[in-house]
Order: structure tokens, then C-alpha cells, then sequence
């Protein structure tokens, strides 16, 4: 995450799109298949709150400096 997107939901939604090519139903809408791989509603806006949440709870990085180790 390079800091384009203010929320967390926004780049789940959008890399769920262009980048592991399922479409949420937030773009498409409910029951609408339109990627042709015969799977409607592949992310739904629960599966997106989860990951966000998911995402939100996980420790910042931090970077080991060679005289901590």
C-alpha cells in the first residue's frame, strides 16, 4: 500500500479488481456477472468490511536495526 488510496476499503475493492480480477459487488452490482467466468457476486461488501478490518488490526511494521539483533 503506497498511500494513493485514504481507505482501507477503497484499495481492497480496487486490487480485488484490477489485480486478483474478481469483481466486487460494489462496482458491479448484486447477481451481475461480467467478466465471463460464470461467478456472480464474487466479493461481496461483507468479505470487503472484513478484510479492511482484518487490515486495520495488523501491527505497523517496524525495521530492525543490526544492533537490536
Amino acid at each position: 500500500m503506497k498511500g494513493s488510496d485514504i481507505f482501507l476499503r477503497a484499495f481492497n475493492r480496487d486490487a480485488s479488481h484490477s489485480e486478483l480480477d474478481m469483481q466486487p459487488v460494489e462496482i458491479v452490482d448484486d447477481n451481475v456477472e461480467g467478466d465471463y467466468d460464470n461467478v456472480v457476486d464474487e466479493i461481496t461488501v461483507s468479505d470487503h468490511t472484513t478484510l479492511a478490518i482484518y487490515i486495520a488490526a495488523q501491527p505497523c511494521p517496524t525495521t530492525r536495526t543490526l544492533a537490536s539483533l
